[in-house]
């Protein structure tokens, strides 16, 4: 399973400069709003449930404050891949079934199984590939 893990790190980081990429070259999306919160809500997400995993605090107040430019935005997204990929790149099999609190919903789960129980980490139906 850590295998697949590191890889789905990995690919993250790597779909996520993808996006970033893009909207930094289009003058538009650049200027989008609702585009740059949904940004921020992804790497905000991202950045929650390191917090967690690495038993660091969280300063709700701080992390969700919007950046108003791309290039902060930019900014959160290396810094929480680059500590993704370092904790997944030493986390061990007994890492994986250590239980957290996810205040956020109220509930506990595994490392393993943590990002899985949020809505936004879910394949969707409309997704391609996915079983409707």
């Amino acid at each position: 399973m850590l295998p697949m893990i590191r890889e789905l790190f990995n690919h993250q980081a790597w779909a996520d400069a993808a996006i970033l990429t893009a909207v930094r070259n289009d003058a538009a999306a650049r200027e989008d709003e609702a585009l740059r919160k949904t940004l921020h809500h992804m790497v905000v997400t991202q950045r929650a449930f390191l917090s967690l995993f690495l038993e660091r605090p969280f300063d709700a107040k701080t992390e969700f404050r919007v950046p108003s430019d791309l290039k902060e935005i930019e900014a959160l997204f290396r810094e929480a891949h680059r500590d993704e990929i370092a904790y997944v790149g030493r986390l061990d099999e007994a890492g994986l079934s250590r239980i957290h609190d996810l205040p956020w919903i109220g509930s506990r789960a595994s490392t393993a199984e943590a990002p899985w129980l949020l809505p936004e980490a879910r394949p969707s139906a409309s997704a391609p590939g996915s079983r409707k």
